[in-house]
């Protein structure tokens, strides 16, 4: 399972989503950046806006963030924020499906679950006042492991996700919290903190199970949509790729810090490992400059002037950001006054050429300006 470097983004990435003509990955603690699928380039950056979840919903993009899991909407094609209905408190989303009708359900912590119509009107809800670690939907059926309270092996019960009737009282099993759940037409996986992984069937009967190797415990469980005998394991030290049947290993990416973001859909799949994001199917396109010399990679991000200063009573810096489409570049300037913002300017322009590690931008207005390869910093 080893792939080309997509993009790489300034910081460690938290969460990525796709379809077929972009990719969304966010930051932690930072931006969220929209890429061109074909080409890896950057599209825009939504600034100040990063989540723990992405979810792309036709011509729109949410936005699951924050300390009291915030949801935000905007418009894919240009990035405008859109108004959102939906609540505050969530956990995770998912969508439903029927033949005729499509929605989303929304899992909240600490309170029932919602659904919604396309419309984003509330249908129903669903479930306990207990925290709810992990939760799918297939169709309208929503499977959703709950925690004890004592941090032990909770229930996972079995909803109808328009009525909010339970169908199952309990897949019982794992001897540790249930940390996710993944539900297809073949039936339930789900992976808990005891480092294993439980197979049921379609009529959540107990098929078999399997420790992960090292001590590794899922995170989030993916059925491959191109391969439906293979799951995706997102674990804290590794996404793994396993055989459905067996539940064996077949190949694994090494994680090396404590974020790691995955997304599989029929045109490919992306890892998000540290500051990469990785295809593991189709490479970017490449570009070139007017004289064929192939665009060189001039994203940054990086503290220039740093100092303490007595008046502010701490660090103040600016902070450069240098994004990039293509040849085209966008450059971002930000004075931080002991974690107060005072200025901040953003000029945009292109590559112009390259002279041995210094490639030299012509910016739309004020002077050009100079991208050391080697130090990956800007100069006049």
């Amino acid at each position: 399972m080893r792939g080309t470097t997509f993009a790489r983004l300034p910081g460690e990435i938290a969460a990525i989503a796709a379809n077929r003509d972009v990719v969304v990955a966010s930051v932690v603690g930072g931006d969220t950046h929209v890429l061109d699928r074909t080409s890896g380039w950057l599209v825009r950056v939504l600034v100040g806006e990063w989540a723990s979840q992405i979810v792309i919903d036709a011509d729109a993009l949410h936005l699951v963030s924050g300390a009291r899991g915030a949801v935000t909407s905007f418009a894919l094609a240009d990035g405008a924020k859109r108004p959102s209905s939906l609540v505050d408190e969530v956990h995770s989303i998912r969508r439903w499906s029927s033949a005729t009708e499509s929605g989303f359900v929304h899992a909240r912590r600490l309170l029932p679950a919602l659904t919604y119509d396309r419309t984003l009107e509330q249908l129903a809800s669903f479930g306990l006042r207990r925290r709810l670690d992990a939760f799918d939907v297939r169709g309208t059926t929503v499977v959703a492991a709950y925690a004890d309270g004592m941090r032990r092996a909770g229930p996972v019960r079995v909803f109808d996700c328009l009525t909010g009737k339970k169908r199952r009282a309990s897949v019982e099993g794992h001897t540790a919290p249930v940390l996710t759940v993944c539900l297809d037409e073949a039936g339930l996986v789900t992976g808990g903190l005891d480092a294993t992984l439980r197979a049921y069937d379609a009529g959540f009967d107990f098929v078999r199970s399997a420790r992960l190797p090292g001590g590794d415990y899922a995170r989030r469980v993916i059925v491959d949509p191109e391969s439906p005998r293979v799951l995706h394991v997102v674990a804290p030290q590794a996404v793994l790729r396993l055989d459905r049947d067996t539940l064996e290993v077949i190949d694994r990416v090494p994680v090396e810090s404590g974020y790691a973001a995955f997304h599989a859909d029929a045109q490919g799949r992306f890892v998000g490992v540290g500051r990469e994001v990785i295809a593991l199917d189709v490479a970017p396109a490449k570009h070139t400059l007017r004289d064929g010399t192939e665009v060189p990679d001039v994203s940054a991000s990086y503290e220039r002037d740093g100092f303490f200063d007595k008046d502010a009573q701490g660090w103040c810096a600016t902070y450069v950001t240098v994004q990039q489409h293509g040849a085209r570049v966008s450059v971002r300037e930000l004075y931080d006054e002991n974690g107060s913002t005072r200025s901040q300017t953003t000029r945009e322009g292109r590559i112009d050429r390259v002279e041995g590690d210094v490639v030299h931008l012509e910016m739309d207005s004020g002077p050009p300006l100079r991208f050391d390869l080697t130090t990956r910093t800007l100069s006049r």
